[in-house]
């Protein structure tokens, strides 16, 4: 969130276009769901070391989008995709070895 700069980005196969960071982080804050144009946008609740993630999705289905346990579920992978990335990215301790 510093920068603007994306850290890593993992697409589908058949991914399409996609949003700039500027754009991504002018979305209104505190929204569960976030819409620009054709895509959908959910969010990490929370930030790791100012890291955030986003789940972009294009073409959403509006019906599913109206249902909470749908996003729920998003906001959670967007949540666990940012552990993951930030437990994998953690500097090493600089500890003895065991004798």
């Amino acid at each position: 969130l510093k920068n603007e700069k994306t850290k890593k980005e993992f697409r589908s196969n058949n991914s399409g276009p996609t949003l700039k960071n500027e754009i991504l982080l002018k979305l209104k804050k505190n929204l569960d769901v976030k819409k620009y144009k054709n895509f959908l946008v959910i969010e990490s609740n929370q930030a790791i070391e100012n890291i955030k993630s986003f789940i972009i999705i294009s073409g959403f289905d509006p019906e599913e989008e109206q249902n909470p346990k749908n996003i729920e579920i998003l906001r959670v992978f967007a949540s666990q995709a940012l552990f993951l990335y930030s437990y994998t990215h953690k500097e090493k301790p600089n500890c003895p070895p065991n004798k």
